[in-house]
């Protein structure tokens, strides 16, 4: 079997990660606390499971120069090539599997993002891609240092929506006037968990429970109005 660092080094694709620290060899998942935004500490304080909370963060490879990082994020440049990660933006048998156990975890009180990276986990995986991000858990990650980013030429990640379905919430609603969703995916749940806030601002019954989606039906116009401000939205 292969060890981790062999399975970084044989990864076609070269990932990108923007520290405060230069001349790093590698990038210990138990320093992310410092750069987790306040929702998803609040997210991660409710897991008792190291495994999850020791995290790494990656933006994908674009063409053209180097993914423009989000505001607050360190000058210093690094890159890793990673294997063994869950695509959780496709669906798959083995996604499938995944929210499954997703599921079991979320039953016994989990967090559904918490339940979500506790099963890519159990399922052997060392951590999972977004559209836009990709999350390496419980590792270390070996890195190559490719300098300051100062001055270098920043590109927007596109993501491919050709395959992005319609709204979940089309259907007729329910005697007590809510819709709900079919069962999320990976992408549409992470996209939640970051938006939730805002989501729930415009539509107060905006809520997630047990894998799906639900919202009452005075709701789903504001609801759909503020999906509508994120172009590349997975509903």
């Amino acid at each position: 079997m292969l060890t981790f660092k062999q399975y970084i080094l044989e990864s076609e694709d070269h990932y990108v990660h923007y520290s405060n620290k230069p001349n790093l060899t590698h990038l210990s998942g138990g320093m992310s606390g410092s750069g987790i935004k306040g929702a998803e500490q609040e997210r991660l304080s409710q897991t008792k499971d190291s495994r999850i909370k020791k995290r790494v963060y990656f933006y994908p490879p674009v063409a053209g120069g180097l993914p423009r990082p989000e505001q607050g994020l360190g000058t210093h440049t690094y890159k890793a090539k990673l294997h063994n990660m869950h695509d959780a933006t496709k669906p798959s048998p083995e996604g499938n599997k995944i929210a499954a156990t997703a599921k079991e975890h979320e039953a016994k009180g989990e967090h559904p993002g918490n339940a979500f990276e506790k099963a890519v986990v159990d399922h052997g995986y060392h951590g999972y891609h977004t559209a836009n991000m990709s999350v390496v858990l419980n590792h270390d990650v070996p890195v190559s240092y490719h300098g300051s980013s100062a001055g270098k030429h920043f590109v927007d990640h596109k993501i491919d929506t050709s395959e992005k379905k319609k709204s979940v919430f089309d259907g007729i609603p329910n005697k007590d006037g809510e819709h709900s969703s079919s069962n999320l995916n990976s992408h549409q749940t992470m996209f939640w968990i970051k938006h939730k806030e805002s989501l729930q601002k415009a539509a107060p019954s905006a809520k997630m429970q047990y894998g799906k989606m639900y919202v009452h039906k005075d709701h789903l116009d504001n609801l759909h109005k503020e999906l509508e401000k994120h172009k590349d939205h997975p509903f």
